[in-house]
């Protein structure tokens, strides 16, 4: 699993449910080439001290992954790619150490067409999708603060379904029940991603050009601006003839993840490459791909593109 918040809050939470059990394990948090110098003291500080999964209700969690500053060469039985889907392809040839051709692979990055960006050595047997509805945040080094009941909805691959993929689909839902986690399951993995895909493309750009917390777009004076981006968001899931319902997902997500300062917000604050092009960018090449005007979502792109070069700067 990669370093950065989702990573860290599965793997203590998965560390927490495993260390239950009487068999033994490994969970092991690695990085990919050039980390950042947080992620670098995050992993030397879990590595000296521990993970600390902070809860709301004042539950704390001391956990102990391993951690890889280099990709292990023992062979894992599940690899958890949690990196930015624009590192997915070089993550996924940087672990390749660590993969069997038994090894589960589980994609929880954010974004559309996770299957077609890992590396082509990887069987698409063994590859599934996990999208998380779970807010997390990592502000200090060693320390990752839950917001919410963690929950993952699980997909295979659509093109390859076979009873082995469904065993371990089961196992892998297992290993997450086993661990606290709200599992849901699904078939189309397609609809998965653009499930996840229209709630990041609605709260990200929005919280990020607001800097705010996920709850405050729902609310005055953000919210007529919600209701608008939504609007556009949902014309272009009906032209790809998807049975999705905008504003009533990503309400539904905003109220599991209202805490959180997401992704994209903690890119722009930290100056280092945003997921823009993958969420905004994205919709726009595919609104212009079935001639479809969001004037909304361009003002959102242009002006978050005008503030993230200025960040880097």
């Amino acid at each position: 699993m990669g370093p950065g918040a989702v990573g860290s809050m599965l793997a203590a939470n998965l560390w927490l449910g495993l260390n239950m059990q009487p068999f033994p394990f490994k969970i092991r948090l690695g990085g990919v080439q050039n980390l950042s110098r947080f992620s670098k003291g995050h992993l030397n500080k879990i590595k000296s001290d521990g993970l600390l999964l902070k809860m709301d209700l004042n539950r704390n969690f001391q956990t102990n992954p391993i951690v890889d500053l280099i990709p292990s060469s023992e062979k894992a039985d599940l690899v958890i790619f949690s990196v930015k889907i624009f590192d997915l392809l070089s993550a996924s040839q940087n672990f390749l150490s660590s993969i069997s051709s038994s090894s589960v692979i589980l994609v929880v990055s954010n974004g559309l067409n996770a299957f077609d960006k890992i590396d082509k050595k990887i069987d698409t047997k063994n590859i599934f999708r996990g999208l998380i509805e779970t807010g997390c945040e990592l502000n200090k080094a060693g320390e990752i603060l839950q917001h919410g009941e963690a929950k993952i909805e699980l997909s295979r691959n659509s093109s390859d379904l076979n009873c082995e993929n469904n065993l371990n689909l089961e196992k892998i839902k297992s290993l997450f029940q086993s661990s606290g986690f709200v599992v849901s399951t699904s078939n189309d993995s397609r609809l998965a991603e653009w499930n996840k895909f229209v709630a990041n493309c609605s709260i990200n750009p929005l919280a990020t050009l607001f800097e705010c917390k996920n709850g405050n777009i729902v609310l005055e004076p953000v919210l007529d601006v919600f209701c608008k981006l939504c609007s556009e968001i949902q014309q272009l899931v009906d032209s790809e003839n998807l049975p999705i319902k905008v504003k009533s997902k990503v309400i539904k997500v905003v109220k599991n993840t209202s805490a959180n300062e997401n992704s994209m917000l903690k890119s722009f604050f930290k100056g280092s490459k945003s997921e823009l092009q993958e969420m905004t960018g994205e919709v726009l090449r595919l609104a212009e791909k079935r001639k479809l005007y969001l004037p909304l979502n361009n003002f959102l792109f242009s002006a978050l593109r005008i503030i993230e070069d200025k960040n880097k700067m």
